[in-house]
């Protein structure tokens, strides 16, 4: 094309904000006083316009922090820069592709990146906000037990984290979110007895910015507390009975004595138990625990209590 005016300037440098990305621009200047103009460089200094990748927001994998960001036309690559907490910004690589993965992070440390295209030894701007995010691991889940009010799960403590997000999941379904929570264990209340449920957990710094998951999940068979306990005495000893616990394949009994704690006595499938080494003219307390293989329920901590 033909040489253009742009403007008069007093400054010895100019910034061109009507550009296209992709194009080249030849640029040149001439000095200008009341006496005329100067001769100029005919030729001028080219620059191809590059503009500045818009970098989204980061997301946290199992082992690192991905950063992605849009494509520049015209654009050989990009250089990433990095920082920690409120520290400097420092080169930090180079790629041709639009995503990175910083391996190179530790736990509850805050990263911050900023990324600029380049051609040869030209270069675009970039966002001197930067895209940040801080590390934080999927969380450990620990165990899932049976309550009175449903099933609850625990986990180890996250650094770096403001609270977790706790899925559930059935042999039928998906994950599904149930609930979050700023504690290290979450009970579940909308569960039914007899029926399996999964369980996974993840960690989150803000609204955006979460872990990754155990995508196995821990187990648990929901089994309700047994109910309607009651005790007699019979011909033979002490029969404690129950309610039936949907899902279970039998009950383990307990008995206690005053001062004294809880004390395995036997298991049946039926729904009563006759406690035969029971000793006359002594008071006892039972409780009842269902179970289903490994999985056991809670117990009813005031038991029924009855005299020989």
């Amino acid at each position: 094309g033909k040489w253009t005016y742009l403007c008069t300037t007093t400054e010895s440098s100019f910034i061109d904000t009507n550009i296209k990305n992709g194009y080249w621009y030849y640029y040149t200047v001439r000095a200008v006083n009341e006496a005329g103009y100067s001769d100029y460089y005919k030729t001028g200094n080219v620059i191809q316009a590059l503009y500045s990748p818009a970098v989204k927001a980061p997301k946290i994998l199992g082992n690192g922090i991905k950063l992605s960001w849009s494509n520049v036309k015209g654009a050989q690559g990009y250089y990433i820069y990095k920082k920690t907490g409120d520290g400097k910004w420092n080169y930090y690589c180079r790629t041709t592709k639009l995503t990175y993965t910083d391996k190179n992070v530790k736990k509850g440390i805050q990263y911050s990146y900023r990324v600029r295209a380049y051609r040869n030894d030209t270069l675009s701007g970039y966002s001197y906000d930067g895209a940040s995010a801080t590390f934080i691991s999927a969380p450990v889940l620990k165990k899932a037990y049976n309550t009175t009010t449903g099933t609850k799960i625990q986990w180890g403590k996250v650094s770096g984290a403001k609270g977790y997000y706790v899925y559930r999941k059935t042999s039928e379904s998906g994950w599904k979110y149930i609930g979050k929570t700023t504690s290290t264990s979450f009970t579940d209340t909308k569960v039914s007895s007899g029926k399996i449920y999964i369980y996974t957990v993840k960690a989150f710094n803000n609204e955006k910015q979460h872990s990754t998951y155990n995508t196995t999940g821990i187990k648990i068979k929901r089994l309700s507390t047994p109910g309607g306990l009651d005790c007699n005495r019979s011909s033979n000893g002490l029969k404690v009975s129950w309610q039936a616990v949907a899902g279970a394949n039998g009950y383990n009994v307990y008995r206690k004595t005053s001062g004294s704690g809880w004390k395995y006595i036997g298991k049946t499938t039926s729904l009563n138990y006759t406690d035969i080494t029971a000793v006359s003219g002594t008071t006892y307390t039972y409780t009842v625990r269902a179970y289903s293989g490994s999985y056991t329920s809670t117990y009813n901590a005031k038991g029924t209590t009855a005299k020989r």
